[in-house]
């Protein structure tokens, strides 16, 4: 009856380490959580301001804009990739070493 408490210890190590593989595979899988949006509130439209006797002035030609960045290429999703393959794997070698 000695070995009961272990057993029992020993079980409920792979039990909370399973739960923990759980909980991160579905942390990982799900995607991010969306803020929280308040939904607008309907309000009277402002009275636009009177429209000058003169017209505007045109506007100066404005300089060319430098493009936009690239959209970052794949590696960043990569790293994701091995990360969660890399955790997956030490979880079950951790439960593999435990339940032995």
């Amino acid at each position: 009856m000695a070995l009961l408490p272990m057993q029992c210890h020993g079980g409920l190590a792979v039990a909370a380490l399973l739960a923990l593989h759980l909980a991160v595979a579905a942390a990982q899988s799900s995607p991010a959580a969306a803020p929280a949006t308040s939904t607008p509130v309907p309000t009277a439209p402002a009275k636009s301001p009177p429209t000058p006797a003169t017209p505007a002035p045109t506007a100066t030609p404005t300089p060319p804009v430098a493009p936009a960045k690239s959209p970052p290429n794949g590696s960043n999703r990569q790293y994701g990739q091995w990360g969660k393959i890399v955790l997956q794997t030490v979880m079950a070698v951790l439960l593999l070493s435990l339940a032995l």
